[in-house]
């Protein structure tokens, strides 16, 4: 099927251009969210709210590590003016990645009861032993992921996504019918973000000899020159994520596992057109202005408005459907679910936002600004927890504290809008 739509797109659209790369991507995630959708009713009868709520907490806690497992040196990947350069980057990520999920691992041996119960998520303890064969395996797609980039190898990064999803859906659904609680959502969720890596892995074939023959000069060096990555990227990649770590944390702690399992499959679905799309146009975008400020810097304020300008149409659409969101997903998820229908009409107003934005974010990294995003991101971070903090003090109900938090963050990514726009603007090649 793959085939044919690459097919297509070659006949239809020229090589090379922006619009295929943006298309083969695009196409792929339509593929593989179509199939999340599709088995999304059967999965929320399989399992309860309960279930969602620990395996959102779960997938909260992959993220976390996850984010930080390879020191951020992915990100550098598309940096090094040649490829011999990139290797020891990529050598420096695999490192690091190892040496995370050794930690991770000695950790959840020692402390792995105590840590379920500071998560207020005690029922998780058993299936704890999953998460550092998830964050090896989500670190090593995110490594392999930027070389594809690099190498502009979107034909394969779309195989591997449709790939990621199929095996999803049915480790979700099979493992769910077979035995209770939420092990099919915990590991079909690790699949999800790990699945394809033998895919991604032969654009590394020519490469193989560099790989198996490091240099430890060549490493020093590496580490010297992107050694902000891990300092500043870590850190602001962190602060980052706080708008999604933080409100299953404190939901949980506050309201309860089972609301916190509303607020997960309703954020799961609202956040689908900003990994459908604005996943797909970030890829480009990180591949399209790292290669113009080699080569053309002077393009990369044009290709920012370009990009948000388009993004903003579709994130109009994002308002219209979740106008109707607490209608549908208790008719289509079941009647038990009616609380994320509520969830959801209100998340679409952070959502569509955040598609606008999202996608040219990593503007900051490729002009090595880490550090003013670690500012933005430590704002952000305070922000989010005064979003939860304050209403819970005067004991509102957790609908309108969802309602709150979707507001004040859709004001937070207008603010990184407006900064991210001004950096574009600076490049100016001279």
């Amino acid at each position: 099927m793959l085939s044919q739509l690459a097919s297509r797109i070659e006949r239809v659209i020229p090589p090379q251009s922006r619009l295929r790369n943006v298309t083969m991507l695009a196409g792929s995630s339509v593929a593989a969210q179509a199939i999340t959708i599709l088995i999304a009713p059967i999965s929320t009868r399989i399992y309860s709210p309960a279930d969602y709520g620990m395996a959102t907490v779960f997938n909260t806690v992959l993220a976390v590590v996850a984010i930080v497992a390879s020191g951020r040196f992915e990100l550098a990947l598309p940096l090094p003016e040649d490829d011999e350069s990139a290797v020891d980057v990529l050598l420096l990520g695999g490192i690091t990645l190892l040496a995370t999920t050794v930690v991770s691992a000695l950790a959840l041996l020692v402390w792995g009861g105590q840590i379920a119960g500071l998560l207020h998520a005690a029922a998780l303890a058993p299936y704890l032993w999953i998460l550092p064969i998830g964050v090896l395996g989500a670190g090593c797609y995110q490594l392999l992921n930027y070389w594809a980039l690099r190498k502009k190898a979107y034909s394969c990064l779309a195989r591997t996504k449709l790939n990621q999803s199929i095996t999803s859906a049915g480790v979700n659904v099979g493992v769910g019918m077979l035995y209770a609680g939420p092990l099919g959502l915990l590991l079909s969720n690790i699949l999800a973000q790990s699945a394809g890596i033998g895919t991604l892995a032969r654009v590394l074939r020519p490469h193989r000899a560099a790989l198996r023959h490091p240099s430890a000069a060549r490493l020093r060096t590496a580490l010297v020159n992107y050694r902000k990555f891990p300092l500043f990227s870590c850190g602001a990649s962190l602060l980052n994520s706080m708008s999604n770590i933080l409100p299953v944390f404190l939901l949980t702690a506050w309201y309860g596992v089972e609301v916190t399992g509303h607020f997960g499959l309703a954020q799961r679905l609202i956040s689908i057109p900003v990994q459908l799309v604005g996943g797909s146009v970030s890829q480009v975008f990180l591949g399209e202005v790292a290669h113009a400020l080699r080569e053309q810097p002077r393009e990369v304020p044009v290709f920012f408005a370009r990009v948000t300008k388009r993004m903003l149409k579709v994130s109009l659409l994002i308002l219209v459907a979740g106008a109707a969101a607490q209608w549908l997903m208790p008719l289509i998820f079941g009647a038990r679910w009616a609380l994320a229908g509520q969830y959801a009409m209100f998340l679409t107003i952070f959502c569509a936002i955040q598609l606008v934005v999202s996608p040219v974010s990593t503007i900051a990294t490729l002009l090595k600004r880490q550090d003013l995003q670690l500012l933005l991101d430590a704002i952000c971070a305070v922000v989010v927890f005064l979003l939860f903090y304050i209403p819970h003090c005067l004991q509102l109900t957790g609908t309108t504290v969802i309602a709150i938090y979707s507001i004040g963050n859709a004001l937070l990514y207008l603010m990184y809008y407006l900064v991210y726009k001004h950096l574009a603007d600076g490049v100016t090649g001279e």
